[in-house]
């Protein structure tokens, strides 16, 4: 089976994606990747193969995310050829919870990511994650700035 690069199909791989995230089924999830797909996230946590990516975020959608909510958009399709795109897509998370409990305001930000056509399906084979916003983003660049000096607060 062939793949096409039509935007339609790739919005549909990346909704395949939300979905699994906001039914936090960490499984479901890594299949949205290819079997040595590599997944790094806004934290810099970088995770290689499905299994890999699902034992990571198991414990968060039972615990931090376990009521999140995320809303992914595509911006930007490359194709490379019959078998791979490259993607832009922007993301934003509600509901994350801190380890008591108390809710964490919203954050968001970009994805870049590399899909690739095996068995007629787009896999995601590689997404670099980076958040471009949200109060946790605003304080961390904040302290940054601070520790350079750059500011004299």
């Amino acid at each position: 089976m062939l793949c096409y690069s039509e935007r339609g199909q790739l919005e549909a791989a990346i909704a395949g994606l939300e979905r699994s995230w906001n039914r936090h089924d960490a499984d479901a999830f890594a299949n949205g990747f290819s079997v040595h797909g590599t997944l790094i996230n806004a934290l810099g946590d970088r995770l290689v193969g499905r299994e890999s990516i699902a034992r990571f975020y198991r414990p968060l959608f039972a615990t931090i995310f376990r009521v999140a909510v995320q809303r992914f958009a595509l911006l930007d399709v490359t194709t490379i050829d019959d078998t791979v795109t490259l993607a832009t897509m922007s993301w934003h998370l509600q509901g994350e919870e801190g380890p008591s409990g108390a809710p964490i305001s919203e954050r968001w930000g970009r994805a870049h990511m590399v899909f690739v056509c095996i068995e007629g399906t787009w896999l995601a084979a590689m997404m670099h994650v980076a958040q471009t916003g949200g109060d946790h983003f605003r304080r961390g660049m904040l302290n940054v700035v601070r520790l350079e000096g750059a500011l004299d607060l």
